[in-house]
């Protein structure tokens, strides 16, 4: 589990996928915080994964 939230900050599409969120956040764009939310949850999905598989290629 450490192992996982470790993985989702060293992930440079998740980071991305993170500041793109701040900035919508900032803009006040709350249909696209939502859809940024959705694909930041999917990144970590697969991320997660990769993890619990070995298939790690951060």
């Amino acid at each position: 589990c450490k192992r996982e939230y470790i993985a989702y900050y060293l992930s440079s599409k998740v980071k991305d996928l993170q500041a793109e969120q701040r900035k919508l956040m900032a803009e006040n764009n709350r249909a696209e915080v939502e859809s940024m939310k959705r694909k930041i949850k999917a990144e970590m999905d697969r991320v997660r994964a990769e993890i619990e598989t070995g298939n790690t290629k951060m």
